[in-house]
């Protein structure tokens, strides 16, 4: 029996949802509850918690997107980063408020630690599917960013403009790139 202090909420589905949803958690490797439990904070993260900021969310396609970013001027793709920026930066809000420590103050998240939750549960191809495969390597002064995806050029600019934003909040300069129509490769150093 788990020792965390939790609640218990009981629903019914059909038949049809309950296959699908375990069939999805198999090919994840995930228990069925993690699932239903990561859904719910999913829903409340981007419709409920996107009903009190000013900037709803708008889903694209990734061809829709890919077609958008192709018209824009590198001024534009900075706007495009820095809103995404913005976006990312609410959602880490919400999830900061809402970790406690065990006096109940809230807790900073690592660099790390966010890092991996931005390639998790965001960027990968099971996600918002930003990348087909996403290597990220930090080490104690520097941080290296390695991802292929299918998009274009502009997206890599795109994605750079946008990484060297997180890693600005976590006080990393970039030090180095290698862009590419289909991959990047970004190193950043900390700010001494």
């Amino acid at each position: 029996m788990s020792t965390k202090k939790e609640n218990v909420i009981g629903t019914r589905v059909s038949d049809k949802l309950l296959a699908h949803l375990s069939e999805y958690a198999e090919k994840e490797n995930i228990k069925l509850s993690k699932l239903v439990r990561d859904s719910l904070l999913y829903y409340d993260l981007f419709v409920i918690e996107q009903e009190k900021i000013e900037v709803p969310i708008f889903i694209f396609a990734k061809n829709e997107y890919a077609a958008i970013i192709e018209q824009l001027d590198h001024e534009g793709l900075e706007k495009v980063a820095e809103v995404c920026f913005k976006n990312t930066m609410a959602s880490f809000k919400y999830h900061r408020d809402n970790i406690k420590d065990k006096t109940n103050a809230q807790i900073e998240i690592p660099m790390r630690n966010f890092l991996k939750a931005l390639k998790e549960r965001v960027l990968f191809k099971n996600r918002q599917n930003w990348f087909d495969n996403l290597a990220i390597k930090i080490e104690k002064h520097s941080v290296l960013i390695a991802g292929l995806h299918n998009v274009n050029h502009q997206f890599s600019i795109f994605l750079k403009l946008y990484f060297l934003k997180v890693m600005q909040y976590y006080e990393h300069d970039l030090t180095g790139e290698d862009l590419l129509p289909d991959k990047i490769i970004l190193r950043f150093s900390k700010i001494l």
